[in-house]
């Protein structure tokens, strides 16, 4: 799984030192993830540093399907079980 981040970013680079295509997946779920704009433009940063074409990334939009499990059904889940996790 690949954000963009400083943990996947450093992942994706040690993956390409061994291998000759790494297969990015992007959760894009559209709610608290500042990151998944950034995933797509460190790709082809990384590519320029590291002199070659390596990565393919797959986004995947998930936001329905967040919002129905998560975010919908937040509030009831917290006056049931008394906590927020």
């Amino acid at each position: 799984m690949y954000s963009g981040g400083l943990d996947s970013t450093v992942t994706a680079l040690t993956l390409a030192g061994q291998y000759d295509m790494v297969h990015l997946l992007t959760y894009d779920r559209g709610y608290g993830h500042w990151f998944v704009g950034r995933s797509r433009v460190r790709i082809p940063q990384l590519e320029k540093h590291l002199g070659r074409h390596v990565f393919t990334q797959f986004r995947a939009d998930v936001r329905g399907l967040f919002k129905r499990i998560v975010l919908d059904s937040f509030v009831s889940d917290f006056r049931k079980y008394k906590a927020l996790f």
